[in-house]
C-alpha cells in the first residue's frame, strides 16, 4: 500500500518520543 505525501499531510500524527518514525498516534481531524 502506498500513501502519497499529500494524503499523509492530511493526517494528524503525534510522533512518540521513542522511535517516532515507527510509533505515533493518529487523532481525528476537527
Amino acid at each position: 500500500m502506498k500513501v502519497s505525501n499529500a494524503d499523509l499531510a492530511l493526517l494528524k500524527l503525534k510522533r512518540h518520543k521513542f522511535h517516532g518514525d515507527w510509533n505515533y498516534t493518529i487523532s481525528p481531524r476537527t
